[in-house]
Parts: structure tokens; sequence; C-alpha cells
């Protein structure tokens, strides 16, 4: 009885618990009230449980009840020696473990179930940390009747569930030693062993030591026995919920993506009885339409409505067709809402039958709006391109064109150049400052002075002398600032001091001097 009134003890906690580390791995990031108001739920009812606290990333931070566990919170397990091989047990092995008898943070003695928390699925599951509960092992010890005696010394070997391998942890040294008659507590995780003996041990008894110890014998074997069976069955049943929830978090998993992806694609799902027309919308579907889900889905002439009056013949005979012949069905088509927006939608359905032998259309439609305004942007686009290609052709025909009568223009230049370069008469070429820009080889040999000296003077400052006629040198000037032709002569120096009379033609040329 001592054995089953443990296992059904314990595994009822564990139970309770593994409800709790479920709701923590889906919702990664509940905070302290609603963690409270959870694990109220699980203490309710006949349980051992003292305490219950989560520890995220290894660290204590929601526990409840809160008051005379103050303690306990901001516990970092990385840092408590006598926890923390335990808890990093839990981490690496990503099972449950049942640790105790252990020295309480908060005071006491008492066991404690560790069970790792993982939130996320595939490739983005990772470790949340630990939810633990805390049993006293005086309450578990009186919830099991442990301490009641009931004519047997009784001790319990195998601290931290390490079964008979373990050190004994209740009960008298000596029980061990007596030839106890031992069996098996099954944990949730690890095991026990129950070693028992009559008060006082087996010398203790009288002339019906054997009677006694065959009695014991017999009952233990009416006890173990039908423990082994109901062992057997729990196990064969704890398998099969094990695949069961195993299947049901797969299900569940594929459900949250599947929900996941149809929310950000943004794809509203439709169904519809082919026979008797009725139609079932999501939520999408509605946003999709502009219809209240109170409303209920358009079906009938409501939904032919709601299309686009040049597209509205085309997709119901599509429709009808694919109902017709049970085959695919893809159409893309504008809806008109209540408010006048035009939308545009793209619609693809499949056919099947139910259980019942009943014809479906499943499908989905989602809003291409966006699509359509890009696809006629780009349309515009390459008209434009099209028109600016047309434009740089004509410009490049006009560009070479130009390149044609420059080179015609620079070759007249050239002849010109050469012309002036090797003229009998000497030519200088003048800016607006009246500075001297270019001179040709007659000028050089006339006056003695090289282009690169006369480069950047004036033709006074560098040919007019003592003789030279102020009055006419005047003349050229205001000439010039006039922009109009003057012929006169003049007399300059050369280089080497030598009078020299020049027959001088001025002639000015407007953005130019030549």
């Amino acid at each position: 009885m001592v054995k089953s009134r443990l296992e059904g003890q314990l595994n009822s906690d564990y139970q309770r618990l593994r409800g709790l580390a479920a709701m923590l791995a889906t919702e990664p990031g509940m905070g302290p009230a609603r963690f409270s108001e959870i694990a109220a739920q699980v203490l309710e009812g006949k349980t051992a449980i003292r305490h219950i606290a989560a520890a995220p990333g290894l660290v204590v931070s929601l526990v409840h009840p809160i008051e005379g566990n103050e303690p306990v919170i901001g516990l970092d397990y990385n840092k408590n020696e006598a926890q923390r091989v335990a808890a990093l047990r839990v981490r690496d092995s990503g099972e449950m473990v049942l640790a105790g008898p252990v020295n309480l943070v908060q005071g006491g003695i008492g066991f404690i179930y560790r069970l790792p928390i993982f939130s996320g699925a595939g490739e983005q599951r990772s470790f949340w940390g630990i939810l633990s509960a805390v049993i006293e092992t005086e309450t578990l010890y009186a919830a099991t009747d442990l301490n009641s005696g009931d004519r047997l010394d009784i001790a319990l070997i195998g601290r931290d569930g390490t079964g008979a391998q373990g050190q004994q942890f209740f009960g008298a040294p000596g029980i061990l030693s007596d030839h106890p008659v031992v069996v098996d507590i099954i944990l949730p995780a690890g095991s026990w062993q129950l070693a028992a003996r009559p008060q006082g041990g087996w010398q203790a008894g009288h002339e019906n030591l054997w009677q006694l110890r065959l009695a014991l014998l017999a009952a233990g074997i009416l006890i173990v026995f039908p423990t082994y069976l109901a062992g057997r069955l729990s196990s064969a049943r704890q398998a099969v919920i094990h695949k069961l929830r195993h299947r049901e978090a797969e299900l569940e998993a594929v459900s949250r993506r599947l929900a996941i992806a149809v929310k950000t694609s943004g794809v509203g799902i439709w169904e519809s009885a082919i026979e008797c027309n009725h139609v079932r919308w999501d939520s999408r579907m509605h946003d999709l339409y502009g219809v209240p889900e109170c409303r209920g889905p358009l079906t009938g002439d409501d939904w032919d409505n709601r299309l686009h009056p040049d597209d509205r013949s085309r997709v119901l005979k599509a429709l009808r067709t694919a109902e017709t012949g049970k085959t695919h069905f893809a159409s893309e088509f504008r809806i008109v809402l209540d408010d006048k927006t035009v939308k545009h939608i793209r619609a693809m359905a499949n056919p099947f039958t139910d259980a019942d032998g009943r014809d479906w259309m499943m499908g989905v439609n989602w809003d291409v709006s966006e699509d359509v305004r890009l696809r006629e942007e780009l349309i515009r686009a390459n008209q434009t391109l099209s028109e600016r290609n047309r434009e740089l052709k004509q410009g490049k025909l006009a560009l070479e064109h130009a390149h044609t009568e420059l080179q015609k223009q620079q070759a007249e230049l050239h002849r010109l150049s050469l012309v002036a370069k090797h003229a009998s008469d000497s030519i200088v070429l003048t800016d607006a400052q009246r500075q001297i820009l270019w001179v040709n080889d007659a000028f050089t040999r006339a006056t003695g002075y090289e282009a690169s000296e006369a480069v950047g003077q004036t033709p006074s400052a560098l040919l007019d002398g003592p003789g030279t006629d102020a009055q006419i040198i005047q003349e050229m000037n205001q000439h010039k600032d006039l922009g109009s032709r003057y012929h006169n002569e003049v007399l300059n120096y050369t280089k080497s001091g030598d009078e020299v009379w020049f027959d001088t033609h001025i002639v000015p040329v407007m953005d130019q001097w030549i």
C-alpha cells in the first residue's frame, strides 16, 4: 500500500506540472500574474506540492505562492552549489529530474521536480528554462502514511531517483543490513527502492519467526505481482499517451505554422458545397470583400454582384465550368466594395468530396491590387523608356551631324591657323582685357619677342616706347572697347630697342579676337 500511495502521489503531481510546462512553452513571455493564476489551479485538490517556480535562463523569476518563498526569487542555478548539477542535468538531458531530498533555500527539506522547457519548434526550438516544484518531505511522508509505522520498519533508497544504486534517505540505517523485503517504486523519472522489515527487526520475533517471514513473503508477492501487472499496463498506457501527445504536438505545430503562413500571406480561404451552394469563409475573406463576419459570407447573387461588371460573365463561366467538370479553377478579377473601392483578386480552387459524398470546391483568394498597380507602372515605364530611346536615337543622329560639322569647322580652323602662323604679316590675338593670347612667327621675326614672352602682356606694354604716339594708342583702345575696326600706322620698338613702324589693322570679333 505504501508503494502504491507513493507512486500515485508522485505521478499525480508530475502530471499537474506537465500541463503547466506545456503552457509555458507556448507562452514563453508569461508574466508573474498569469503564472500565479495558472499555478494556483495546478495546486488545487490533493497534492503534496508546496510551491512552484519557473527559472527562465536558469534564474528563478516566477514563483507561486510568493509568500514565504521570497528567498527563492533571483536564485541562479548556475551559482548554487547544492542544485547546479541537477539543474544542468535537466537542461542537457532534456528530461524531467526528481531531485532530493535537498535543503531548500527557503528552509526545510524537500524533493524537487525539475522539468526542462523548450519554446519554438523545428530549427527555432530553443531551451527556455526550468519549471520546478517543491514537495516537502514531511508532507509527502504524511500523505502516503510513510511515518505511520504500521508494524513495519521502512527505508527508502535512491536519492535523486537513482534507484538501488543511490543513497538511503529515509529510515534507520540498519534496515538494509537486516535482509529486508525490497520493492521498486517507479517514479516519473528514475526510481526508488522501498525496503521493509518487521518493527524491531527479524530478530525481535519469537518462535513464529519463520511463519511471520513466510506470511510477509506471501503478502509481498500478493502486492508485487498485481503491482507488476499494473506497472506493465501503466507503462503501455504511458507509451500510448506519449505517442498520442507527440502526434498532438506535431499536429499543433503544423496548425500553428499554417496559421502563421495564412496570416502573413494575407490569403483568404473559402469552401463551397456545389449542390446546395453552402459557403464558408475565414476571417481574411471577410476582410478582402469588406463584409463583417456577423453578416456571414456572400453567396449566390450577392457574390456575383460584387464582381466588376467587365469581369463578371468571364469569371462566372469559368467557375461554373470548374464545378461541373470537377476541375481546377484559377482566375484573376476585380471586385467592387460598398464604398466603390476596386480590388484586384487572384483566385484558385480545387474540387474534393467529403466523407458524406458531397462535392465541394475549396479555394483561396488574395489581394493582388498592388501587383497589378506595379505591373501597370512597369508597362508605363517601358513605354516611357521606349520614347526616351527614340529621343536618344534622334539626339545621337543630331550629335553625329553636329560632330561632322564640327570636324569640318576644325579642319577649316586648322587651315586658317596654318595661314595665320605662316603669314608674312605679324598677327596678334588678344582677349577683351587686351592681353596677348597668341602671336605668329612673323611677329617674332619683326619684334624679336618669342611667343612665350609675349603671351600675357598687352601690346602697348610690350611694343610702345618713347616715340610712340599716345594719341594713336588711345584711339586704338577706344575702337577696341567699342568693337569697331581701326587702321593706322604706329611707331613701336623691337626687343632690341630698334624703332619699327607697323601698319596696324585692328579687327574686333564678338566673343573672340582674331
